[in-house]
């Protein structure tokens, strides 16, 4: 009996791992979202403490809600750049991709601004681009607190809301007036707001020394109007009918691309070098058997550059450096013995 209890224990942990596998987030680009505060030396003073910043629990929460419509309304432009309707482009369900995870321990999470699931397979066939933008807008966490990201808190609860109201909010037009879709805008805002008074409520009647913090949660939720909502809903229009979402996203690709050429101009210069630093030890063994001087005795090893062929005529940021045989001084012995064969070795080494 206990063999087979051991068993289906056994069963169970493959089960949980085959599943956690196959459900493994895709990894998107690590880099300031579109809508987040840019990176300040005076703020952080590197890169690495401004994307490991923790975010204070309020303003995450109240992101969240404001994000969520910029998140519609560029949404909203993907559909009609690309003929996708709006409700088809992105699925409800558990998040799909992520940039980071917050590396501070158990205590602090990485919780996304956007929780949703896959998006769909015609917007990659259709623009791979504003594809890769998306994917990293909706890959973008924030550092917080673990109470504000668990599942069974109010992150769940609004993980939840995210994904189950995307519907509605596809039916807000950010294109149109506020006037006209002042009632669609409060359908998808009301439900948010039942959840920060649910969870302040909880929370306050179980540990009272929260109360004032959730409190001030709770107030500034409230304090996003439609108004507010619809202005950012409207940003995220603009900023994917102009270009400028995909662009923030596509710099980051541009810059990896050059330096990838970049890499490769370097290891192309690194190959010719190694086979003229070959070639230039047989041409110092063949002038080493005429005049009778050693080839070790030939040239100096070592040393600063003694003959060059040009400047680069460039900027100061382009050499004309990129010497591919540097040694030092040729023995003046071999002018003495044979002057074409000296002009032959300082060319080859001003090369």
């Amino acid at each position: 009996m206990a063999a087979v209890r051991m068993l289906f224990m056994a069963s169970l942990l493959v089960s949980a791992f085959n599943f956690n596998n196959g459900t493994k987030r895709k990894k998107t680009e690590l880099l300031s979202d579109i809508c987040s505060t840019a990176f300040s030396e005076q703020d952080n003073k590197t890169r690495e403490e401004y994307y490991n910043r923790v975010r204070d629990p309020n303003k995450h929460i109240s992101t969240r809600l404001v994000r969520y419509f910029t998140f519609g309304g560029i949404l909203q432009a993907i559909s009609e750049l690309t003929g996708i309707p709006r409700v088809e482009l992105v699925a409800g369900g558990s998040s799909q991709l992520q940039d980071k995870t917050s590396g501070l321990g158990g205590m602090k999470h990485a919780a996304h601004i956007i929780r949703v699931g896959t998006i769909s397979r015609k917007l990659m066939d259709a623009n791979e681009s504003l594809n890769r933008a998306l994917e990293n807008y909706i890959g973008h966490t924030q550092n917080v607190l673990r109470d504000v990201n668990v599942w069974s808190g109010i992150g769940g609860a609004l993980d939840r809301y995210q994904s189950s109201n995307l519907t509605v909010l596809a039916k807000v037009n950010f294109n149109g007036t506020l006037c006209d879709n002042r009632d669609r805008i409060v359908a998808v805002a009301t439900p948010f707001h039942q959840i920060i008074t649910q969870y302040v409520l909880k929370k306050t009647s179980e540990d009272k020394g929260e109360e004032k913090k959730l409190e001030d949660d709770k107030v500034t939720g409230f304090l996003i109007g439609p108004a507010m909502l619809f202005e950012h809903g409207t940003m995220g229009y603009r900023m994917a009918m102009n270009g400028t979402f995909e662009a923030h996203y596509k710099r980051r690709q541009q810059a990896k691309k050059r330096l990838r050429d970049h890499s490769c101009k370097l290891e192309e210069q690194f190959a010719l070098g190694l086979v003229r630093y070959f070639t230039s030890g047989g041409i110092l063994e063949a002038i080493s058997e005429k005049p009778g001087i050693s080839r070790s005795k030939l040239v100096t090893a070592g040393g600063a550059s003694q003959v060059e062929d040009r400047s680069s005529g460039l900027e100061n940021s382009i050499h004309a450096v990129a010497r591919i045989i540097r040694v030092g001084a040729i023995d003046y012995r071999l002018e003495t013995v044979g002057e074409p064969l000296l002009r032959t070795r300082q060319n080859q080494i001003e090369l």
